[in-house]
């Protein structure tokens, strides 16, 4: 069980990241104390890392994730590879949020080579939304940039490292053979951390955060109210 050993070990080297998840989750609450937004983007697969702190059991609930379905896989996994590279969609994407100064964007690429997560993050930073990348800083410094010769970890506020190796796949099968990719696992843990150390500052100065309960256990009135609140459900 090769691929659950690395998976261990990885998560396990993301204590060496300590101080910048720390750094990160304090601008995180000051963000939350001043009543402005945090927003989780990712195109491709790291979409999924916006959605694991989006509207579920134990995810902070005022989180907004950007999920744009042409730039997921549902619909087409040719066309959304082709979209997150077109210069210009990423402003399509800024257009449709809405972000005001003082937001907070996390943007999820492992490359942080692409277009369309450059571009979001160059238009938010001049709204004075504060920026934060998840990223492969080994598989980014290997490949060639696709916008504005800039790679994400260079663009934003704050860079996290998730750890993951060129290509994301961590085993070699056989000879060539790669398999068992790691950014959905190190990308996970990351955003997990980042929102229980925010709660912890959150509570350390007198507030109540509003915490999602699962769906699936008894009284769940609080999530029907947060989602009201802060996700547009009647």
């Amino acid at each position: 069980m090769k691929y659950l050993d690395i998976s261990i070990e990885r998560l396990k080297l993301l204590k060496e990241q300590e101080p910048i998840l720390k750094t990160v989750a304090k601008e995180m609450a000051e963000v939350i104390k001043n009543e402005k937004t945090i927003y989780f983007f990712g195109t491709g697969h790291s979409h999924m890392i916006a959605e694991e702190v989006y509207v579920r059991a134990g995810a902070f609930a005022p989180f907004q994730a950007i999920l744009m379905p042409e730039l997921m896989l549902h619909e087409s996994a040719n066309k959304s590879t082709d979209l997150e590279r077109l210069v210009g969609y990423g402003k399509i994407v800024f257009d449709q949020v809405g972000f005001k100064e003082g937001d907070m964007l996390f943007v999820i690429s492992n490359s942080g080579r692409n277009a369309v997560p450059l571009e979001l993050v160059t238009l938010a930073k001049d709204r004075g939304v504060k920026t934060v990348s998840i990223t492969s800083f080994k598989h980014s410094s290997q490949v060639s940039p696709r916008f504005q010769d800039k790679r994400l970890m260079e663009l934003t506020d704050y860079s996290i490292d998730n750890l993951t190796d060129l290509g994301d796949a961590s085993l070699e099968i056989v000879d060539g053979l790669m398999m068992g990719p790691l950014s959905t696992i190190t990308g996970s843990a990351i955003v997990n951390i980042l929102q229980i150390e925010m709660v912890n500052l959150l509570l350390e100065d007198g507030m109540d955060p509003e915490v999602f309960l699962s769906s699936n256990v008894e009284d769940t009135e609080i999530n029907d109210m947060y989602f009201k609140k802060y996700h547009g459900a009647k």
